[in-house]
Protein backbone atom coordinates (compact mmCIF):
# COMPACT_ATOMS: atom_id res chain seq x y z
CA UNK A 1 0.00 0.00 0.00
CA UNK A 2 3.18 2.10 0.95
CA UNK A 3 4.52 1.31 -2.42
CA UNK A 4 0.92 2.14 -4.43
CA UNK A 5 1.41 5.66 -2.61
CA UNK A 6 4.81 6.27 -3.19
CA UNK A 7 4.15 5.68 -7.26
CA UNK A 8 1.14 7.99 -7.29
CA UNK A 9 2.81 10.69 -5.65
CA UNK A 10 5.91 10.04 -7.92
CA UNK A 11 3.41 10.05 -11.28
CA UNK A 12 1.79 13.14 -9.74
CA UNK A 13 4.77 15.01 -9.40
CA UNK A 14 6.34 13.77 -13.19
CA UNK A 15 2.65 15.10 -14.15
CA UNK A 16 3.52 18.85 -12.29
CA UNK A 17 7.03 19.23 -13.72
CA UNK A 18 5.41 18.54 -17.50
CA UNK A 19 2.61 20.48 -16.80
CA UNK A 20 4.60 23.70 -15.77
CA UNK A 21 7.01 23.28 -18.60
CA UNK A 22 4.38 23.67 -20.96
CA UNK A 23 3.81 27.96 -20.90
CA UNK A 24 7.87 27.98 -20.99
CA UNK A 25 8.29 25.73 -24.05
CA UNK A 26 5.38 27.43 -26.07
CA UNK A 27 6.66 31.19 -25.49
CA UNK A 28 10.30 30.00 -26.43
CA UNK A 29 8.25 28.24 -29.83
CA UNK A 30 6.57 31.10 -29.96
CA UNK A 31 9.75 33.45 -30.71
CA UNK A 32 11.30 31.00 -32.87
CA UNK A 33 8.15 30.80 -34.82
CA UNK A 34 8.32 34.57 -35.64
CA UNK A 35 12.15 34.14 -37.23
CA UNK A 36 11.60 30.69 -38.63
CA UNK A 37 8.05 29.57 -38.91
CA UNK A 38 7.21 26.36 -39.31
CA UNK A 39 10.91 25.32 -39.04
CA UNK A 40 11.14 25.14 -35.79
CA UNK A 41 9.62 22.01 -35.56
CA UNK A 42 12.20 20.65 -38.01
CA UNK A 43 14.74 18.36 -35.55
CA UNK A 44 17.27 18.94 -39.22
CA UNK A 45 17.22 23.11 -38.48
CA UNK A 46 18.46 24.44 -36.48
CA UNK A 47 15.97 26.65 -35.33
CA UNK A 48 14.15 23.43 -34.06
CA UNK A 49 16.82 24.91 -31.12
CA UNK A 50 13.75 26.59 -29.80
CA UNK A 51 11.84 23.83 -29.29
CA UNK A 52 14.05 21.32 -27.93
CA UNK A 53 16.25 23.53 -25.88
CA UNK A 54 13.26 24.91 -24.17
CA UNK A 55 12.17 21.65 -23.47
CA UNK A 56 15.42 20.78 -22.07
CA UNK A 57 15.37 24.10 -19.93
CA UNK A 58 11.85 24.21 -18.62
CA UNK A 59 11.74 20.06 -17.74
CA UNK A 60 14.98 20.58 -15.95
CA UNK A 61 14.18 23.55 -14.31
CA UNK A 62 10.86 21.98 -12.87
CA UNK A 63 12.96 19.37 -11.79
CA UNK A 64 14.83 21.02 -9.65
CA UNK A 65 11.90 22.52 -8.32
CA UNK A 66 10.14 19.63 -7.51
CA UNK A 67 12.72 16.91 -6.72
CA UNK A 68 15.44 15.96 -4.62
CA UNK A 69 18.73 17.43 -6.84
CA UNK A 70 20.10 13.19 -7.42
CA UNK A 71 16.50 12.64 -9.22
CA UNK A 72 16.55 16.02 -10.69
CA UNK A 73 20.19 14.98 -12.43
CA UNK A 74 18.61 11.49 -13.07
CA UNK A 75 15.67 13.36 -14.67
CA UNK A 76 18.21 15.36 -16.92
CA UNK A 77 19.96 12.39 -17.92
CA UNK A 78 16.75 10.86 -19.33
CA UNK A 79 16.58 14.05 -21.46
CA UNK A 80 20.03 13.70 -22.56
CA UNK A 81 19.42 10.47 -23.92
CA UNK A 82 15.83 11.67 -25.43
CA UNK A 83 18.27 14.34 -27.28
CA UNK A 84 20.58 11.64 -28.62
CA UNK A 85 17.10 9.34 -30.19
CA UNK A 86 15.74 12.84 -31.65
CA UNK A 87 18.62 14.01 -32.91
CA UNK A 88 19.82 10.26 -34.17
CA UNK A 89 23.63 11.39 -32.76
CA UNK A 90 25.45 8.31 -33.45
CA UNK A 91 29.13 9.46 -34.24
CA UNK A 92 31.04 10.19 -31.33
CA UNK A 93 31.16 14.21 -32.58
CA UNK A 94 27.79 14.18 -32.54
CA UNK A 95 27.31 12.77 -29.24
CA UNK A 96 29.84 15.39 -28.10
CA UNK A 97 27.94 17.95 -29.51
CA UNK A 98 24.40 16.82 -27.60
CA UNK A 99 26.41 16.54 -24.59
CA UNK A 100 27.79 19.82 -24.60
CA UNK A 101 24.31 21.24 -25.86
CA UNK A 102 22.89 19.16 -22.63
CA UNK A 103 25.56 20.68 -20.21
CA UNK A 104 25.79 23.98 -21.51
CA UNK A 105 21.88 24.74 -20.69
CA UNK A 106 22.00 22.65 -17.63
CA UNK A 107 24.48 24.77 -15.98
CA UNK A 108 22.32 28.14 -17.18
CA UNK A 109 19.52 26.42 -15.33
CA UNK A 110 21.05 25.96 -12.54
CA UNK A 111 22.67 29.08 -11.98
CA UNK A 112 19.36 30.96 -12.81
CA UNK A 113 17.54 28.21 -10.08
CA UNK A 114 19.97 29.54 -7.50
CA UNK A 115 20.01 33.16 -8.49
CA UNK A 116 16.49 32.84 -8.41
CA UNK A 117 15.69 31.14 -5.14
CA UNK A 118 18.59 33.86 -3.36
CA UNK A 119 17.10 36.99 -4.89
CA UNK A 120 13.36 36.17 -4.76
CA UNK A 121 12.17 39.76 -3.73
CA UNK A 122 13.36 40.80 -7.66
CA UNK A 123 10.52 41.79 -9.48
CA UNK A 124 9.16 39.09 -11.89
CA UNK A 125 9.16 40.51 -14.94
CA UNK A 126 13.10 40.60 -14.70
CA UNK A 127 13.52 36.78 -14.50
CA UNK A 128 13.16 36.63 -17.65
CA UNK A 129 16.15 38.62 -18.95
CA UNK A 130 17.67 36.81 -16.31
CA UNK A 131 17.62 33.55 -17.61
CA UNK A 132 18.25 34.77 -21.28
CA UNK A 133 21.70 36.78 -20.39
CA UNK A 134 22.78 33.37 -18.31
CA UNK A 135 21.76 31.17 -21.19
CA UNK A 136 23.07 33.06 -24.06
CA UNK A 137 26.45 33.24 -22.01
CA UNK A 138 26.72 29.41 -21.78
CA UNK A 139 25.37 28.63 -25.30
CA UNK A 140 28.36 31.02 -26.51
CA UNK A 141 31.04 28.80 -24.34
CA UNK A 142 29.40 25.13 -25.22
CA UNK A 143 29.40 25.70 -28.80
CA UNK A 144 32.93 27.52 -29.03
CA UNK A 145 34.44 24.42 -27.19
CA UNK A 146 32.37 22.29 -29.78
CA UNK A 147 34.15 24.31 -32.00
CA UNK A 148 37.72 23.89 -30.77
CA UNK A 149 37.17 20.00 -31.05
CA UNK A 150 35.87 20.18 -34.21
CA UNK A 151 38.60 22.51 -35.72
CA UNK A 152 41.52 20.36 -33.57
CA UNK A 153 40.34 16.98 -32.97
CA UNK A 154 37.40 15.37 -35.40
CA UNK A 155 37.49 17.50 -38.74
CA UNK A 156 41.27 19.80 -38.58
CA UNK A 157 41.67 22.84 -40.70
CA UNK A 158 37.72 23.31 -40.99
CA UNK A 159 37.08 27.12 -42.35
CA UNK A 160 34.20 28.35 -39.75
CA UNK A 161 33.42 31.90 -39.76
CA UNK A 162 33.88 32.63 -35.95
CA UNK A 163 32.31 35.43 -35.62
CA UNK A 164 28.81 34.42 -37.18
CA UNK A 165 29.41 31.26 -35.55
CA UNK A 166 29.75 33.40 -32.14
CA UNK A 167 26.80 35.59 -32.64
CA UNK A 168 24.58 32.49 -33.90
CA UNK A 169 25.01 30.86 -30.50
CA UNK A 170 24.64 34.23 -28.65
CA UNK A 171 21.13 34.80 -30.41
CA UNK A 172 20.08 31.63 -30.10
CA UNK A 173 20.62 31.20 -26.57
CA UNK A 174 19.29 34.29 -25.72
CA UNK A 175 16.21 34.03 -27.12
CA UNK A 176 15.25 30.39 -26.00
CA UNK A 177 16.21 31.89 -22.51
CA UNK A 178 13.93 34.55 -23.07
CA UNK A 179 11.26 32.30 -23.81
CA UNK A 180 11.70 29.94 -21.17
CA UNK A 181 12.02 33.26 -18.42
CA UNK A 182 9.00 34.39 -19.69
CA UNK A 183 7.20 31.25 -19.32
CA UNK A 184 8.26 30.48 -15.93
CA UNK A 185 7.17 34.45 -14.92
CA UNK A 186 4.00 33.39 -16.44
CA UNK A 187 3.89 30.30 -14.52
CA UNK A 188 4.64 32.38 -11.27
CA UNK A 189 2.24 34.62 -11.42
CA UNK A 190 -0.78 32.31 -12.30
CA UNK A 191 0.04 29.83 -10.04
CA UNK A 192 0.95 31.97 -6.90
CA UNK A 193 -1.81 34.06 -7.72
CA UNK A 194 -4.26 31.30 -8.02
CA UNK A 195 -2.53 30.20 -4.33
CA UNK A 196 -2.80 33.28 -2.99
CA UNK A 197 -6.76 33.55 -3.87
CA UNK A 198 -6.84 30.10 -2.73
CA UNK A 199 -5.73 31.39 0.81
CA UNK A 200 -7.61 34.52 0.96
CA UNK A 201 -11.00 32.32 0.89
Amino acid sequence: MRQSNSDIRQLRIIQQILFHSVIPIACSTAIGFLFYRWNVFNPHYPAFQFVESAALASIFYYSLTYLRLRNAFAALLVLFLLELLVTRSTRPMYVLRDLLHTGGIATAVILYYRQLRSNSGLKGQYFGLVLSGILGVCTIVAWSIQLFLVEFVFIKHQSIDLTRFISLAAFYGFLVGLGVGIGIVINRRIFDGARGAETAT
